[in-house]
């Protein structure tokens, strides 16, 4: 009697985690792979338990320390797993990172519909724990059924478009003195060599700090070099991703992760707090993205749209995202166009005419 009250409670306990552990790990991605094969989509199996993460983390590994000539095919180097995935199954298709399925759209007319087809898109939070870490704000997650929109980002929508007016002697600013401390450089001499990579990384770094910032200029530096070592982190951490649980060992590099995360939002809510106080004692702060965002939620929240209005949290995350989106892809870009440049020097003239 006594085995058997075991067994029962022992079936009790185990069998409903096994339940959930199965959907997730097999039935449930089985399930969206079935669905994006019937609308016609081609891709990779599913592969029990972590999708096609490790395969994604070693190709990354091993294009970064291949040497490329000098071309404008860039993509087997920069994007290899997707490359490599386009190849196989086309231009639309899908693979997995984890239990999740990726759809990759490579097609520009795809592209356009899905984002001028905004019923169709759901906005929610990142799932993976590189990015609750980095807390990138939203990812776009496509609804085949539902035309649902989860959140309201209008106060959002709008303080970007009045920063984008009022930010524009920031960016001068700092392209003036970037040009300046260029032309000290290479003053007096024939030939300079110049590694303009580090250079453009310095520079978004200060129009970062400066336009969301203002006159907390060094609050936003501090912000920006942690940033940009938590960013580092993050992406090692992510190349073993694969590994069960790898997110919450106590390693070292797990626990600066956390640690320069609770920095920043600690920088960020005193900063926030300040500026609130600020607001409400009618000083004008409205001369950075910080201010502009905090100006219009207060807006909101006396005008009665307290549904609407963003927490203190969803500011943080979007300073944060500030951050991240902005930074390497703009010092990539600027990279990349002065590799053009240099590739097209009749491209330099063109340029130098529409001045």
């Amino acid at each position: 009697m006594e085995i058997s009250l075991l067994y029962i409670c022992f079936a009790i306990l185990v069998v409903p985690w096994g339940i959930r552990f199965f959907n997730k790990f097999w039935f449930r991605p089985k399930r969206l792979e079935h669905s994006l094969r019937t609308q016609g989509l081609r891709g990779t199996l599913y592969r029990f338990p972590f999708g096609e993460a490790k395969q994604f983390a070693e190709e990354s590994k091993a294009a970064l320390v291949k040497p490329i000539p000098l071309s404008h095919d860039i993509i087997p180097r920069v994007m290899p797993f997707f490359h490599r995935i386009m190849t196989q199954h086309g231009k639309i298709s899908f693979t997995w990172y984890g239990q999740e399925p990726i759809v990759i759209l490579n097609d520009p007319e795809s592209v356009k519909y899905l984002l001028t087809k905004q019923q169709n898109i759901v906005l929610k939070p990142k799932p993976d724990d590189a990015a609750k870490i980095l807390e990138t704000g939203y990812q776009l997650d496509i609804s085949v059924n539902l035309g649902v929109q989860t959140t309201n980002l209008s106060n959002l929508v709008v303080a970007f478009l009045i920063f984008h007016q009022l930010m524009l002697p920031s960016f001068s600013t700092c392209c003036d003195e970037l040009i300046t401390k260029w032309d000290k450089l290479i003053d007096s001499k024939e030939f300079s060599e110049l590694d303009v990579f580090p250079e453009f990384k310095s520079f978004t770094g200060d129009v970062i700090s400066r336009t969301a910032f203002g006159s907390s200029f060094e609050e936003g530096r501090c912000i920006f070099e942690l940033q940009q070592e938590l960013v580092l982190l993050v992406f090692e951490a992510s190349m073993n991703s694969y590994i069960p649980f790898c997110h919450y060992l106590p390693t070292k590099k797990n626990k600066r992760i956390k640690e320069i995360n609770q920095e920043v939002e600690t920088i960020l809510r005193q900063m926030i707090e300040q500026r609130e106080k600020a607001i409400l004692k009618g000083e004008n702060t409205s001369n950075d993205l910080l201010g502009i965002l905090l100006q219009s939620n207060i807006r909101e929240s006396q005008e009665g749209g307290t549904k609407n209005a963003m927490t203190t949290e969803d500011v943080i995350d979007e300073c944060k995202l500030f951050y991240i989106a902005g930074h390497e892809t703009t010092t990539a870009s600027l990279t990349w166009a002065l590799i053009l440049l240099s590739m097209h020097p009749e491209w330099q003239e063109r340029a130098l005419l529409k001045i």
